[in-house]
């Protein structure tokens, strides 16, 4: 049985993106259209946090060195055999919960 973590409510995810610290990794939350997704901050290229960097529709791109990341899949645009390393994630009313486990 997977177990989920409670890390941020809903409305924490107004701005699209959000940053959380857990005791396994540090987590990106992102926010598109009201799906979210959970993906390792660190830039596989750079290793610079994808915090702030611009995100269109599922296409984050990292502000340090221009890669694109489907965030979706954790798959860089372009070199899809790389990617981040990504959770499971899910809403329960307000509450976004993550699995502690890799997906």
């Amino acid at each position: 049985m997977i177990e989920y973590v409670p890390v941020a409510r809903l409305s924490e995810l107004v701005c699209e993106t959000k940053v959380i610290c857990l005791e396994f990794a540090e987590v990106l939350l992102v926010n598109v259209n009201w799906q979210i997704f959970a993906l390792d901050n660190h830039c596989l290229c750079c290793a610079s946090s994808l915090h702030g960097g611009a995100l269109r529709g599922f296409d984050l791109t990292c502000p340090a060195c221009g890669w694109h990341y489907n965030v979706a899949t954790g798959e860089v645009i372009g070199l899809p055999k790389l990617r981040l390393d990504s959770f499971l994630v899910r809403v329960r009313g307000s509450a976004v919960e993550i699995a502690d486990v890799l997906q």
